[in-house]
């Protein structure tokens, strides 16, 4: 079995064990059906494409039958090594089921330790200076919300699709945000609220997207009302609950309804507060970093990229 999906040689017959994930029956522009998804294992992933499913099917009935109806499958799949866009995937002959295999072993996960993670994440809270909203934070992550927020994804796809992203994402950020502290001139910035709107920018999302065994998918209420309207009206009821201060709280929920900065975007409101826009700033440069990091690993040998739309449909130039 191929050990690493990013050395695979174009050409070379290869199986793969891994779990599979975002998976879809489409048609070509041939008229042709054929499957495409996801390998799964850890922080790897590998695009996989079966093409003339029907065809397929009809020689693997049991495991196409199981693929389609059942998320968390783990797999076996035989198949020659295939690029795309400069991007390897493999184009599946044969595939059976794992039926000892633990799904959770496969699942995409933060490569940082969730325990390290957590306890950073709770030294920034700490370090809350103003006693209402240290008092506002702690209500908002609460035992259940905490678990949830750990655990969560931050995106669909983009960056930080995987178990504990979320974390991750906010944890980079609030070290930019302290960073930025460091350089202005003290007073400029209030770092009770721009720590706090960092830590709590992206609270929604633990509504917007659930995690069904390593398929990540927007609810009902994500697609409704989104995390930007759900985190700002959470932190609103819990501020009314513990009585806090509308000035202390309007400014956080304005970071949480600016920070995607236009609305365009999906921002409710512009950012009109310094703190909202260095949000702003800082939660894209983390998403940007995180995007580029993850193309170094796809194109290993390439100089340049695909297109990507999150870096405005051009290709980006790795060569350094």
């Amino acid at each position: 079995m191929e050990k690493g999906f990013l050395k695979l040689e174009k050409g070379k017959r290869v199986t793969v064990e891994a779990l599979v994930t975002q998976l879809s029956e489409r048609v070509d522009r041939n008229g042709n059906s054929y499957i495409d998804l996801t390998l799964t294992r850890g922080e790897e992933g590998l695009s996989g494409k079966i093409w003339n499913s029907s065809l397929w099917a009809g020689r693997f009935p049991a495991t196409y039958k199981l693929i389609m109806e059942k998320k968390g499958v783990v797999v076996s799949a035989d198949g020659i090594v295939d690029e795309f866009n400069g991007i390897v995937q493999l184009r599946i002959g044969r595939m059976d089921p794992l039926e000892d295999a633990d799904y959770r072993d496969y699942l995409p996960r933060s490569p940082y330790s969730r325990e390290s993670m957590v306890k950073e994440f709770d030294e920034f809270l700490l370090h809350i200076k103003d006693d209402d909203i240290a008092r506002l934070l702690r209500a908002v992550f609460s035992e259940d919300i905490r678990e949830c927020f750990f655990d969560a994804p931050a995106a669909k796809t983009y960056h930080h699709n995987y178990i504990s992203g979320l974390l991750e994402h906010s944890l980079f950020i609030a070290r930019l945000g302290k960073k930025t502290l460091e350089v202005y001139p003290e007073g400029l910035i209030n770092p009770d609220i721009l720590i706090g709107g960092i830590l709590v920018h992206d609270l929604g999302k633990i509504w917007e997207y659930e995690n069904d065994m390593g398929s990540i998918e927007i609810t009902d209420e994500g697609k409704l009302k989104g995390h930007i309207i759900m985190g700002s009206e959470y932190l609103g009821q819990i501020a009314e609950m513990e009585a806090i201060p509308s000035e202390k709280v309007l400014p956080l929920q304005h970071i949480i309804l600016s920070h995607h900065g236009a609305r365009e975007f999906g921002a409710a409101v512009l950012p009109m507060t310094m703190e909202a826009y260095l949000v702003h700033l800082l939660d894209n440069v983390d998403a940007k970093m995180k995007r580029y990091s993850d193309l170094v690993k796809e194109f290993p040998e390439s100089r340049w990229t695909a297109r990507q739309r999150m870096f405005n449909d051009v290709e980006i130039f790795l060569d350094q």
